[in-house]
């Protein structure tokens, strides 16, 4: 896999776990958040479309950046962040381990 299949996979793993547990997707985004996806962005020689809503990359609750180019909102899952484990699902969360460590491995 390539490293943008693998962001991406980790996107796709953390989407579908916060659609599971949060009541309102999108909640953990925030202004600053975006700012650090535009400055990283910026960093590689890219601007990035704005969609004109409030959070600037969301559009119709998700987010219209590729996850290799948004990190840390990829790797963000509540569970993760708070306790370090997915509560009730631990193969999810070796899986999620696994996969971050891939990808540091690629980023390092």
């Amino acid at each position: 896999m390539t490293k943008e299949e693998l962001w991406e996979k980790m996107a796709s793993m953390t989407w579908a776990k916060c659609l599971q547990k949060c009541k309102k997707f999108g909640s953990c985004c925030s202004d600053e958040q975006c700012d650090m996806v535009a400055e990283y962005a910026a960093k590689r020689g890219m601007t990035l479309a704005e969609t004109g809503n409030t959070l600037r990359f969301l559009k119709d609750g998700k987010c219209i950046v590729p996850p290799h180019l948004r990190p840390l909102c990829s790797l963000q899952q509540c569970d993760i962040q708070s306790m370090g484990f997915s509560a009730g699902d631990p193969d999810w969360t070796e899986a999620y381990f696994e996969l971050q460590e891939q990808l540091g491995e690629l980023e390092i």
